[in-house]
């Protein structure tokens, strides 16, 4: 599987306009490949949207992200350029997935009010440490967690990957952050796992923006 991860940013009167273009992607449903889209504000940053993008294989996001295609006739339609302040795209490939209440962030999709994403950062000497600390520490822990409800560890062929985490609700997303994560930070630091650098996005996800 593969991941378009996107951070819009807008101007703060333009938030209802771009939730509304945002509904119009659902004409999404008919690319071939295509399996399922979510997303909405970040807490920390109100002007902040991001969007996961979840694709079957490459080609077919290459091919949906080809000139004058779908992407762009939709695009061109609902004029979300004009909205914004900024975007940024990452695509990312699917290296496991982090099974919570369901087997993998599509089948969790459905049942989900949040979601945390962490980009992340890692130099070679880091790198093997880094995947030892997702397989043997972050993934059995997020999964031991009330709420966590399925995700997904994925890298973009260099330097870079994505964690993404669906969550039943705010408050069990909370209760990992304050009860669970500490403890996983310090056994990720005795092994010397962590990334180079990361940034971190808190979603409240909009049901409106939900191509499922």
């Amino acid at each position: 599987m593969w991941f378009k991860w996107i951070v819009c940013n807008v101007e703060e009167l333009q938030r209802e306009a771009f939730s509304s273009a945002q509904e119009q992607w659902s004409t999404i449903l008919t690319q071939p490949g295509h399996l399922g889209q979510f997303g909405g504000w970040d807490v920390a940053q109100p002007n902040c949207g991001g969007i996961l993008s979840l694709w079957e294989n490459q080609k077919s996001l290459e091919d949906f992200m080809a000139p004058g295609g779908l992407h762009d006739q939709i695009y061109a339609t609902n004029q979300q350029a004009q909205m914004l302040r900024g975007c940024k795209v990452s695509l990312f490939h699917e290296f496991f997935p982090m099974p919570g209440e369901f087997p993998s962030l599509r089948a969790a999709a459905r049942n989900a009010q949040w979601l945390r994403v962490a980009c992340c950062r890692v130099a070679d000497p880091q790198y093997l440490n880094f995947l030892e600390a997702q397989r043997k520490l972050w993934s059995p822990g997020m999964r031991s967690a009330p709420g966590m409800l399925g995700g997904s560890f994925a890298g973009d062929g260099a330097d870079g990957f994505l964690i993404a985490s669906l969550w039943s609700s705010k408050e069990n997303h909370d209760h990992y952050c304050e009860n669970i994560l500490p403890d996983l930070r310090q056994q990720v630091l005795e092994m010397n796992g962590f990334a180079d650098s990361m940034v971190g996005y808190s979603i409240a996800l909009e049901p409106r923006w939900n191509i499922l």
